[in-house]
C-alpha cells in the first residue's frame, strides 16, 4: 500500500527524544510506530491501548469522623514526641535524594521564600514597593527612590511563559539572565512554506534521522537530496528572515547568513544539509537556545532572542505588548505599548 498521507504533530521535545531512543532500540522510527498504531486502530476499531490515570494510593477520608480521627492521631503523635525534626527528616531522605542534604534544604527554603514573596507582592503594597526597589537597584546598579516607583499593571506579576509581542513578533518569556538585566524569550511564530519546500524539509529531516546526521550513509544514497534544492531552501529561509514577523528579531543574524551565501555554496552536499537543518531551527517555536551556524563561519550559538529588562535601554523597537489569550486562543487582549509607559 503506498504511503502518500502526511501527519503533522506537535509534541513535547523530551517526550519525542525519549520515544526515539526507546524505539531505536527496537529498530523502529517514530514514523514506523505511528504507522503501526494507525493500522491497529483500523483493525480494532479503536485505540490499541487503554487510556487511564495511573493508580494512586488512596488517602481520602470519607466523613467528618474520619477527619477528626486523623487530627487526634496527629495531636497524639506531637504530644508523645513521635515526630522527626527537619534535620532528621532530611537525614532519612538523604540516601534517596539526587543532591546533598544541604542543597535539598537550600532548594526547599528557596521555594518557601518564593511562595511567601509572591503572596506578599500580590497583597501588600508596601512590600511590593520595597521589594521592587531592591530588585531594580540590583539590575540598574544605582540607588532607587521609592517615590519614583509605580505599577502600571497594579499587582500583576509577569511570569515565565507570558506571551509578548515585539514589533509584531510573538514570543514567550523563558527566563532572566545577567542578574535580571536580560530577558530570554522563545519564538511563538511558526514557519510557513509551500508544499514543495515543506516536502523537501521533511526529506532533509528524514535523512538526518535515519543516517544519524550523516554518520551511517551519505546523502547521495538517499532519494532526491541535491544541491539545487538546497540552494532554493537556503534562499527561501533567508527571504523569510528578512520579512515580518521574523525580521523583527532575526534580521541581524539573517543578514550575516545572507552575506555568507557563497560560503554555503562551497559546502559539500552533506554539510549543506546539516547547515540547513540548523538554519531551520532558527524558526522553531519554543526555541530559546542558540543554533550552530559554524559551517559558514558564524557562531555556534546564533539566534538567541533576548530583550533588555530596562525598557528605556531597548533601542530600535517600536512596540512591546503583553498578550493575554483565552485557553482556546480564540480571544485575546493586548496591553498598552510598554515602551510608552
Amino acid at each position: 500500500m503506498p504511503k502518500n498521507g502526511t501527519i503533522h504533530v506537535r509534541v513535547d521535545e523530551n517526550v519525542k527524544i525519549n520515544a526515539e531512543r526507546i524505539l531505536a532500540e527496537q529498530g523502529l522510527t517514530i514514523s514506523d510506530a505511528i504507522n503501526m498504531m494507525l493500522c491497529q486502530v483500523n483493525l480494532t476499531g479503536g485505540l490499541p491501548f487503554q487510556i487511564k490515570l495511573p493508580a494512586l494510593e488512596k488517602t481520602i477520608v470519607n466523613s467528618k469522623a474520619d477527619i477528626e480521627k486523623k487530627l487526634i492521631e496527629a495531636d497524639n503523635d506531637i504530644l508523645n514526641g513521635n515526630v522527626l525534626s527537619t534535620n532528621e527528616t532530611f537525614d532519612a531522605l538523604e540516601e534517596k535524594l539526587p543532591v546533598s542534604k544541604e542543597k535539598a534544604w537550600e532548594t526547599f527554603m528557596e521555594g518557601i521564600n518564593s511562595f511567601m514573596y509572591l503572596k506578599l507582592y500580590e497583597t501588600n503594597k508596601e512590600f511590593r514597593i520595597n521589594y521592587s526597589a531592591i530588585q531594580m537597584k540590583e539590575i540598574l546598579s544605582s540607588d532607587i527612590n521609592i517615590k519614583d516607583i509605580s505599577f502600571p499593571f497594579e499587582n500583576r506579576i509577569i511570569k515565565i511563559n507570558t506571551l509578548i509581542e515585539v514589533d509584531g513578533f510573538r514570543c514567550n518569556i523563558v527566563q532572566k539572565s545577567n542578574k535580571g538585566r536580560t530577558i530570554v524569550v522563545s519564538s511563538a511564530e511558526s514557519l510557513i512554506v509551500g508544499k514543495e519546500m515543506n516536502d523537501y524539509i521533511k526529506k532533509v529531516s528524514s535523512y538526518l534521522e535515519k543516517s544519524e546526521k550523516g554518520k551511517k550513509f551519505a546523502p547521495a544514497a538517499y532519494s532526491r537530496l541535491n544541491t539545487d534544492d538546497n540552494v532554493k531552501l537556503f534562499d527561501l529561509l533567508c527571504d523569510k528572515i528578512s520579512k515580518k514577523p521574523f525580521s523583527s528579531v532575526l534580521q541581524k543574524i539573517g543578514n550575516k547568513i545572507q552575506n555568507k551565501r557563497e560560503d554555503f555554496l562551497k559546502l559539500e552536499l552533506k554539510e549543506q544539509i546539516l547547515f540547513l537543518s540548523n538554519m531551520i531551527l532558527l524558526f522553531k517555536t519554543g526555541r530559546s537556545t542558540g543554533c550552530d551556524l559554524k559551517l559558514i563561519g558564524e557562531s555556534g550559538q546564533a539566534g538567541v532572542i533576548t530583550l533588555n529588562s530596562t525598557l528605556t535601554k531597548i533601542g530600535g523597537r517600536q512596540s512591546i505588548r503583553i498578550i493575554d489569550q483565552s485557553p482556546t486562543g480564540l480571544l485575546e487582549k493586548k496591553s498598552v505599548n510598554l515602551l510608552e509607559l
